[in-house]
């Protein structure tokens, strides 16, 4: 389950991600696979959402998380570009609310794919980094008043 209390990252938190990214991005084509099957079985509302070419939206998926996870190394230089996917997709929150299936099938999938590299201190890593990224994003999508209760999250490509 998801912790989706404010996210405070160590400096464990990031290495841990950023290995284990390097053995993710070794798999590309079994995770992107994994995640939206487990994305769509999580939420089969989105199946109307996924028109577009499935190796595309693979594509911008791997991206989105590429970029999140190198920019860990400074969060000041990463965390205005998130603040700008946050402003560019305002108009997307009744969606967005909808995807809150996606950081579970994120982490199903980074179990999937690491298999027994996928410890209790990689998931909790994981999950940490994902909240603090869909914290911000929804920082920037919700008034403040609504924020608690729409779960937004940082895949670009879930839900456009």
């Amino acid at each position: 389950m998801l912790n989706l209390a404010p996210a405070v990252l160590s400096l464990r938190d990031v290495e841990t991600v950023q290995y284990t990214f390097d053995l993710i991005r070794d798999n590309t084509l079994t995770f992107v696979a994994s995640f939206y099957a487990h994305l769509l079985r999580l939420d089969p509302t989105l199946w109307p959402r996924f028109r577009r070419d499935v190796n595309k939206r693979g594509q911008m998926l791997m991206c989105v998380i590429s970029v999140a996870v190198e920019g860990l190394n400074d969060l000041s230089d990463f965390m205005p570009m998130l603040h700008d996917l946050g402003e560019r997709h305002k108009g997307y929150t009744e969606q967005f609310a909808r995807c809150d299936s996606v950081g579970a099938a994120l982490l199903l999938a980074i179990e999937e794919v690491l298999g027994t590299a996928f410890t209790r201190e990689v998931g909790e890593a994981w999950n940490r980094t994902y909240t603090h990224f869909a914290d911000t994003l929804l920082s920037e999508l919700c008034a403040p008043d609504t924020a608690q209760v729409i779960a937004i999250r940082w895949v670009d490509g879930c839900c456009d």
